[in-house]
């Protein structure tokens, strides 16, 4: 949840040029799913985010560590994974947002 400032920032300068953000929360039997949509409204997501049941869709990302962000290019390959939090004018956000200019600037 500590990444969440940043990824609200990203999303609110790139989403005028494409960019959709997309949470996964890896669900665990017996999680309460409102406790968690509730959580992710107290920290400013506007994104959709989707429940990874039993973390199903981070083994077939290869990726267990988190939290992990990805750029999706338009064609819907992988142009970068970035595995470790995120935070508000720190290098990691700058690298990121770098990639995404990119992604963006790709027909």
């Amino acid at each position: 949840m500590r990444s969440m400032p940043s990824v609200a920032g990203i999303e609110t300068r790139y989403a005028p040029r494409g960019l959709r953000v997309i949470g996964l929360h890896e669900w665990n039997d017996g999680e309460d799913v409102d406790a968690v949509a509730r959580a992710m409204h107290e920290h400013g997501a506007t994104w959709p985010t989707y429940l990874d049941v039993g973390g199903r869709m981070d083994r077939a990302l290869g990726d267990l560590n988190r939290p992990a962000f990805y750029v999706i290019g338009r064609d819907g390959s992988v142009v970068f994974r970035w595995r470790g939090g995120l935070q508000r004018g720190s290098e990691a956000e700058a690298t990121l947002a770098g990639r995404i200019e990119r992604a963006l600037s790709q027909s």
